[in-house]
Order: structure tokens, then sequence, then C-alpha cells
């Protein structure tokens, strides 16, 4: 029983360590993706159309949501906000000019 148990949490360990949130949304008429991969303890986030990726460490994480928050020089603060049980998502970058929030559904991958 023991090893089971001891089996079971290691195989979750290793789906949380891979997984991969792939967000659309709806942005000025047209479906956007970002896509949010784990890397050990911080999240690479790349947006369709980019080739780049960029570091976004964890703010705070659960089991029900996951919250990214970076500082982005010259540019203001990145907040993105994942609920892990309804899939939803909103993302915004804050500064001087708000933009408009982003807000939709992820698919997990693992």
């Amino acid at each position: 029983m023991k090893k089971l148990l001891m089996l079971l949490l290691a195989i979750l360990s290793f789906n949380s360590y891979g997984e991969t949130f792939v967000c659309t949304y709806l942005h000025n008429g047209s479906i956007e993706t970002v896509k949010y991969q784990r890397q050990g303890n911080v999240f690479i986030e790349s947006m369709s159309g980019y080739d780049v990726g960029f570091k976004v460490p964890i703010f705070d994480e659960s089991a029900d949501y996951l919250a990214l928050l970076q500082n982005i020089p010259g540019l203001g603060i990145s907040s993105s906000f994942i609920d892990k049980n309804t899939k939803e998502f909103s993302s915004v970058i804050i500064r001087a000019r708000m933009n408009t929030p982003s807000h939709g559904k992820c698919d997990v991958v693992y």
C-alpha cells in the first residue's frame, strides 16, 4: 500500500512539473493564444505570432489556482491568473495607461 501511494505521488508530481496551459482569448476581434509552460519554479510564456518566450515567476499557486507576476522594466507589471478548476484565465499589464485585460479559457497539456 505504501509503495502504491508513493508511486501515485510521483506520477502527480511529474504531471505538475510538465504541465502547460494553452489559453485563448478574443483581442480586437481576433482569437489570440498564449501558452504558459512550466519549467521548474517558473513558467515560460509565449504568445501566438512570436518566436520568443519569457520567464514568468510563480507569485502564488495552489491546487485551485495559479498566479503569475512579472516586472517588465520600462513597460509595467504583467499579472496572469489561471483558475485550475474552471480553466478560466485573466491577464493584464499594469502601467500608467492601462491595457484592456485579457480573459479566456485554457486547456491543460501534459
